[in-house]
């Protein structure tokens, strides 16, 4: 497998680990989701700052992106810690409302969205991961009905739950 592979699989079962936290079914990988993903994140790493792609080139696409920068020469992103960022930004997010600036967080563990792609560009001191899903989530009126609180029961001990769901079969990935 490729670094960019590793690095999928990493995000992939990162993504699924946090999801089972919050008692909402794994994601199946998209390479459709991924293509889309990586073009964009290849465009960002050409661009000042970060912002969402447009509707017209992602459709209906729920988006996720991190942007590490560096004064030095070699900038990379592990899967996992990106993940464990979006998934911080739970500390924002209000249960009891469904409101808080937790975007990324929300699409993470968003229930009713069932695959996910990554992209991953990196370069001379800045190196953009995206995340593409769907369906979307953050859909307004709907997060008291797609966010749940972390479960108790698995919060201690979760283990790489759904490692074989992500394999790579003649450079075709496959559920």
């Amino acid at each position: 497998m490729s670094l960019l592979d590793d690095f999928r699989e990493d995000c992939f079962i990162a993504h699924n680990e946090k999801r089972l936290l919050h008692g909402v079914c794994a994601l199946r990988h998209s390479l459709a989701l991924d293509k889309t993903a990586q073009d964009w994140a290849e465009a960002l790493l050409l661009e000042d700052g970060i912002k969402n792609s447009p509707l017209s080139s992602r459709g209906e696409v729920g988006e996720s992106i991190s942007v590490r920068t560096s004064t030095g020469t070699h900038v990379d992103m592990q899967g996992h810690e990106v993940v464990n960022t979006w998934h911080s930004d739970a500390e924002n997010y209000n249960y009891e409302n469904g409101k808080g600036p937790a975007g990324n967080f929300t699409q993470l563990v968003w229930s009713s969205t069932r695959e996910v792609g990554f992209g991953k560009a990196c370069g001379p001191g800045k190196c953009v991961v995206v995340a593409h899903y769907r369906p979307p989530g953050n859909v307004l009126g709907r997060y008291l009905e797609n966010v749940f609180r972390p479960k108790e029961s698995v919060k201690e001990g979760v283990k790489q739950p759904i490692r074989n769901t992500f394999a790579l079969n003649n450079g075709k990935y496959f559920l």
